[in-house]
């Protein structure tokens, strides 16, 4: 039986008498189905929650619009980069994606001048197949500033790559003159250059 991403699962215990719950997480590529937690110094956030997904296939360019000006209770976009991934950390607790910024389609968060600088993207071991980033390919990550911590002491971004973030390969030069990528990239470049000149109406 083939499935997608395996995400953690909570598990409620209750005693008959003693209605207060005993909840456990549970995973089957982690040990304990810890909780995973961001760490800088002594100051933990959790950052559990699902996977996001590389999206491949065909992709309607009104998607990737109607992406990159998102703005619902659930779910902002407030940055948009094409960045290139210069180096890939895997840990037992977390994946760390070293990305440098190419082009930032969209500014709207803490992160004031992440063009041309390198950022750390973060996910989880566990969603490692499903987001399918490769050291030395490019990429459109557009997501929410929730989803960004900083540091203020030693001025540096880390970006979860959360549910809610999207992922998609973006081909080189010369893979656009292919005929497989022709449409993804005029479709890429045709939303890049739409939101530069009309940003979001």
């Amino acid at each position: 039986m083939q499935v997608g991403v395996l995400q953690p699962a909570a598990v409620s215990v209750y005693e008959y008498y003693e209605q207060t719950p005993c909840v456990k997480f549970y995973h089957p590529e982690r040990e304990a189905g810890q909780l995973l937690q961001l760490c800088r110094g002594d100051v933990c956030t959790c950052v559990e929650e699902n996977c996001s997904m590389q999206r491949k296939g065909y992709i309607n360019n009104d998607e990737r619009t109607t992406k990159i000006c998102e703005s619902t209770e659930t779910s902002k976009i407030e940055y948009a980069y094409k960045v290139l991934v210069e180096d890939v950390v895997h840990k037992q607790s977390i994946d760390t994606y070293t990305m440098r910024v190419q082009d930032s389609i969209k500014e709207g968060t803490p992160d004031g001048a992440p063009m041309g600088q390198l950022r750390a993207f973060l996910s989880y071991p566990y969603c490692r197949k499903a987001l399918n980033l490769v050291r030395g390919k490019t990429y459109l990550i557009m997501g929410s500033s929730a989803d960004i911590h900083s540091d203020e002491n030693q001025q540096t971004y880390q970006y979860i790559l959360g549910e809610r973030t999207w992922i998609e390969y973006w081909p080189t030069a010369e893979e656009c003159q292919g005929y497989r990528n022709r449409l993804k990239c005029l479709g890429l470049e045709k939303m890049r250059e739409q939101y530069r000149v009309l940003a979001c109406q």
